[in-house]
């Protein structure tokens, strides 16, 4: 292969060596910026007025979201009633078959001897 006559001058770059200085870095890929750089801030200035504002505003939320706990416990008690019903009922069913199979067992013991 034959070089060019660019190339073979001293002091120049080859062609890929130029390619190479024309290869751009996109902009996400640059040092981090931050996301806040086109965001206009705005300065708070919060008044004793404004924080019990605030605070009366964080108070009846939390207010609501314990009401809602609390319909949620009562909700929880019904189920909690209701598993023990469930529990009652599977222990007399279950007592009631294994007693069924007792007399069944004894009967046929009692008929053979």
């Amino acid at each position: 292969m034959q070089l060019t006559a660019r190339a073979q001058r001293p002091g120049r770059c080859s062609s890929a060596t130029e390619n190479l200085h024309k290869i751009y870095i996109p902009r996400n890929t640059r040092a981090i910026s931050s996301v806040y750089d086109s965001a206009i801030m705005y300065r708070m200035d919060w008044t004793d007025e404004r924080m019990d504002d605030f605070r009366a505003d964080v108070d009846r939320r939390f207010d609501e979201v314990y009401r809602r706990f609390d319909a949620v416990d009562r909700r929880l008690d019904r189920l909690g009633d209701r598993f023990d019903a469930l529990q009652r009922t599977l222990l007399l069913t279950g007592g009631g078959i294994v007693a069924t199979l007792i007399a069944g067992i004894v009967s046929v013991l009692v008929t053979q001897l």
